[in-house]
């Protein structure tokens, strides 16, 4: 069989992996100019090595998995022409719209999703231009949520923007154990200075 993947992060690629080794003919489709998703541009580098991540491309097309960048499904190409030109289509392009607060002001001007300024953030890194609106610097930011996201945010920022005098990171999250020893020893910067990002539980 032929196959179409739309969207190239885990989801999509562990699809065409397995597909692939089925010894069905794969190709994935992603919108951006390189395939990765969330492994590329939401997570930073120092969690994930993008050479890792590339690497590992490398082999699926080594093996056979053909793979189209900057092609927009619904824009380039249409769903019914996916159709007509593979024998299924899968659709792996992950949980895109973000959830919000639900409270007032949480669309005011100023205030930004993790993913977006984590996106902006690696496209910048690429030479891209990020959006004025994604910009953290010389900004005193607050980060709403004490899962993974939210010290990854505190933690990109405070690596890439490197204003320190100007720079809140606190982290906000309702009856939570807030624990970021994981991220103090690694970054160079001090205990004292990450203290800053310390969660405040019971909100």
């Amino acid at each position: 069989m032929t196959i179409a993947v739309v969207g190239s992060g885990p989801a999509g690629l562990a699809a065409a992996d397995q597909l692939n080794q089925l010894g069905h003919s794969v190709t994935i489709i992603e919108k951006a100019d390189e395939p990765g998703g969330l492994l590329m541009y939401g997570i930073p580098n120092m969690k994930l090595d993008k050479d890792v991540v590339r690497r590992r491309i490398r082999l699926l097309q080594q093996e056979g998995i053909v793979i189209q960048t900057n092609v927009e499904v619904g824009t380039d190409v249409t769903v019914e022409a996916l159709r007509n030109q593979y024998d299924a289509v899968i659709f792996a392009t992950g949980a895109q719209k973000q959830r919000t607060l639900g409270i007032d002001g949480d669309d005011a001007r100023g205030v930004e999703m993790a993913m977006d300024y984590l996106t902006a953030s690696m496209y910048e890194r690429k030479g891209l231009t990020r959006s004025p609106g994604h910009d953290a610097k010389g900004k005193d930011v607050i980060v709403i949520g004490g899962g993974d996201t939210g010290p990854t945010v505190w933690r990109q920022r405070f690596v890439k923007e490197r204003n320190l005098s100007s720079s809140l990171g606190s982290t906000l999250r309702k009856d939570c154990l807030g624990l970021l020893s994981d991220h103090t020893t690694s970054t160079g910067y001090g205990y004292d200075r990450l203290c800053v990002c310390r969660i405040a539980c019971g909100l």
